[in-house]
């Protein structure tokens, strides 16, 4: 028995399947499909407060509320066996908008979940500092809230989820949010066969 709670706990954290993340608005909303179930996180930027409202859930069970500001970026709901943790990761606020990433740790009975759901920036373009064209892989350019991956070509950029801020990149291939990494991407084609001829 204690062998299988082990490893339903390891499972729950490796295991993250595929996420994704829509944006309207001052609204991002982000779930990840975690051992069958989603993990939500709805985050919405109140520019008169300055401040984030943060919802969050697992599947049908209602996780907490809780409004974030620069100086109050973590808070703990529930008890030791049911028990949601929100904290947000390299929050920015400016006068025009704010960025950064949200993370979320839960844990139901012998159940341990921990996640990043996404990261987001409305608003504004200045994050967290970061040099967005040092990271080459879409994997470390995504986990920075103020930088996206252009697959088109392959490159890391200044940006939100509207785009970079500078240079280009089709919508279709901006990818800002790190679950876009794992999706798959198309194979490329097959090279033609080769045939050799023997004749003499």
């Amino acid at each position: 028995m204690m062998f299988y709670l082990c490893f339903l706990a390891i499972v729950a954290t490796t295991l993250a399947a595929k996420s994704e993340c829509n944006t309207k608005g001052n609204t991002e909303s982000c779930c990840t499909d975690v051992i069958g179930s989603s993990l939500c996180a709805n985050v919405t930027w109140v520019p008169a407060k300055k401040a984030i409202d943060v919802s969050t859930s697992f599947g049908a069970l209602h996780l907490l509320e809780y409004e974030f500001s620069k100086n109050n970026t973590h808070f703990c709901a529930g008890q030791d066996t049911v028990k949601a943790c929100v904290s947000v990761a390299n929050f920015t606020v400016s006068a025009t908008g704010c960025c950064g990433c949200l993370h979320i740790d839960l844990s139901l009975g012998p159940l341990h979940l921990t996640e990043t759901t996404g990261c987001f920036a409305f608003g504004t373009p200045h994050c967290a500092i970061a040099q967005c064209d040092a990271f080459n892989s879409c994997d470390s350019c995504d986990s920075l809230p103020n930088c996206g991956y252009c697959a088109a070509s392959q490159s890391c950029m200044s940006g939100t989820q509207a785009g970079p801020q500078s240079g280009t990149c089709a919508a279709d291939k901006w990818l800002f949010h790190k679950a876009q990494c794992n999706a798959s991407p198309p194979s490329p084609p097959s090279p033609p066969a080769l045939s050799f001829n023997n004749k003499k």
